[in-house]
């Protein structure tokens, strides 16, 4: 019960009221109001019409260049309006955990024992990034709304082969779940991957330092396809169903699971090593300075 009644604690310090959230729905409108301008050049360029939710989805997390492929013929490139998306949304809950361990985080270790400390901030961790994830998905459902496409999470075939660059996404008939899985389910395991790899660096080396690395390792999913880079989940569609040495959907989810939990057991040791009394009392002497 400590560990649940942390956890709103938690919840209620760092992450109900994120000042964050609204930058991330504003990021997302401006996605979808771009992916509205696309799909008029669709019908304009193709005769393509009835674009939607589920193809919003995938163009946002192509994971490479719209059409890259097929306007240049390169292969695929970094999205900066993927990166974008994917390292802020890993940055959300990167702070709170680190701050709470180095300001205040003495009185509640000495309450609920390290162990219960670290498991909730994992759960804290996660549980920003369903938050943001929902809030992304929400915000690119009501600009469905706002803008006349369709609500329905089926992503076209056709539409998906300009965006990923001709190719061939025929016979890629999907039922309904495995849509939302590939479209929401796929890249928030792997958003909570890699921010569960980013918190235990943060605790260990300095948040910058992580944020540093996260970035490299999320670019390099982009160019090659590993279990050990949980940033191919955040592009599912990509990397299992239009990439020649793709994996499958459940090497993914196993892959990203295993990361969580080496992260969530790396962690709980790397937690018994650190002298919180230290680390209050340094970090109340520099608040202090501050004030001054």
């Amino acid at each position: 019960m400590k560990i649940f009644r942390l956890l709103l604690v938690d919840m209620k310090l760092g992450g109900i009221l994120k000042k964050g959230y609204p930058a991330l729905v504003l990021l997302c409108a401006f996605y979808a109001y771009f992916f509205h301008i696309f799909t008029d050049n669709l019908k304009n360029i193709y005769g393509i019409e009835g674009a939607g939710l589920g193809d919003l989805l995938a163009f946002v997390h192509c994971g490479t260049i719209p059409c890259i492929r097929m306007i240049q013929q390169r292969d695929f490139q970094i999205s900066f309006m993927w990166l974008a998306l994917i390292m802020y949304e890993m940055a959300l809950p990167l702070s709170y955990p680190v701050s709470a361990m180095e300001n205040w985080g003495y009185p509640f270790v000495m309450r609920t024992g390290r162990r219960q400390w670290w498991l909730s901030k994992c759960l804290y961790t996660m549980g920003i990034n369903l938050i943001s994830m929902l809030l992304e998905t929400g915000t690119f459902f009501i600009c469905c709304l706002i803008f006349r496409l369709d609500t329905d999470l089926r992503w076209h075939t056709r539409i998906a082969e300009i965006i990923f660059g001709g190719a061939d996404g025929s016979g890629q008939i999907l039922t309904k779940g495995q849509n939302i899985f590939l479209l929401i389910g796929a890249p928030t395991l792997g958003i909570m991957a890699m921010s569960m790899v980013l918190l235990v660096m943060s605790v260990s080396f300095g948040r910058t330092t992580a944020y540093v690395i996260g970035a490299a390792w999320l670019v390099a999913s982009v160019f090659t396809i590993h279990p050990l880079l949980p940033g191919n989940c955040t592009m599912a569609i990509r990397s299992s169903l239009i990439d020649a040495e793709g994996m499958t959907p459940l090497t993914q989810v196993f892959s990203c699971a295993g990361i969580i939990v080496s992260a969530v057991c790396f962690g709980a040791v790397e937690i018994r090593r650190k002298d919180f009394c230290r680390l209050n009392h340094a970090g109340s002497i520099l608040g202090h300075e501050e004030d001054n």
